[in-house]
This record gives structure tokens, C-alpha cells and sequence, in this order.
């Protein structure tokens, strides 16, 4: 019989080189660590930050060079699927200098690793989880920023979350 939440048991086998549990026990602890770093940084922090993409958007856009005036007017206007795109890249950027290491170094932490541990976790996974990040969210993202009302945003990140 397969647990439920048998990914957690993957996930810790790619990771750091574990054998997986046995099919009939339950990591726990990752259980834990996984659910307060998901309740701290998408609960709270992200609700804030996703606030900030549109403006840093127009913030770009309105320090384009000239050259690039002419990408720049469609990137201003906030129901724009440029502009949505735009979101979707500087998420991109926070995904890959911000929550990637928050992530590797927060539930690295909170299962017990030693800091260097959880260190060098994110320093042998950080390209090839940018990758399947970029390759997942960005459209996802596009998606989110193009037809998801502002105040859903983050809810619409946490059930996609579940898929990722």
C-alpha cells in the first residue's frame, strides 16, 4: 500500500541521498519542516511581494533605453499580457536569488541538517532546480499575473504549489 504523500519520500531520496522510508513509514519530520517554510514564505512573506512585481514592472519599463521604447508602452499598461510576463520574470528572479536558497537553507535547517549541510544542498541543486522552476512557473506565472485578480495571486501559486 503507497502513503499518500509518498513525494516526500522522493524528494528526500534526489536530495541528499538518503534511501527512501520504507513504503509503510512517513518522514515526519520533512512533513513539518515543509509545511512551516510553506506557511511562512507563501503564507505571509509572498502576499507582500507579489504586491511589488507590477510596480518594479513599470519601474523597468520606464528605465528602458530607447532603443527599447517601443517594448517598454506595453509593459506599462498592468492588464497587458507583457506586462503579465514581466511579473512572471522578476518572480523568476526571486526564485532564483531568494526562495531557492530560503528554501534549501530553511527546510535544511528545520530537518536537522548542519548549515554547511543545508549550504551545500543549495549549492549542488541551485541550477537544476532554477531550471524546473523557470520551466514551471514562468508560464504559470504569466498565467497568474495575466488572469488571477491580485488578492488570489498567492492562493493561486499554493494549489499550483501542490502540482509542482
Amino acid at each position: 500500500k503507497r502513503m499518500p504523500l509518498e513525494g516526500i519520500h522522493s524528494f528526500r531520496w534526489r536530495r541528499n541521498g538518503e534511501p527512501p522510508l520504507p513504503e509503510d513509514e512517513f518522514d515526519t519530520r520533512r512533513l513539518c519542516a515543509l509545511t512551516a517554510f510553506s506557511s511562512v514564505y507563501i503564507g505571509s512573506f509572498l502576499y507582500f511581494l507579489y504586491q511589488m512585481y507590477p510596480g518594479a514592472v513599470v519601474a523597468m519599463a520606464t528605465r528602458a533605453p530607447a532603443k527599447l521604447s517601443r517594448l517598454a508602452g506595453p509593459l506599462l499598461d498592468k492588464d497587458s499580457l507583457p506586462h503579465s510576463l514581466g511579473c512572471a520574470m522578476v518572480d523568476n528572479i526571486h526564485c532564483a536569488l531568494l526562495y531557492t536558497p530560503a528554501y534549501f537553507l530553511g527546510v535544511g535547517l528545520l530537518e536537522g541538517e548542519s548549515l554547511g549541510d543545508a549550504s551545500k544542498n543549495l549549492w549542488n541543486q541551485w541550477s537544476m532546480t532554477y531550471v524546473s522552476c523557470t520551466g514551471f512557473w514562468v508560464p504559470f506565472m504569466w498565467f497568474n499575473f495575466a488572469v488571477v485578480p491580485a488578492e488570489r495571486r498567492v492562493q493561486a501559486m499554493a494549489v499550483a504549489n501542490l502540482f509542482w
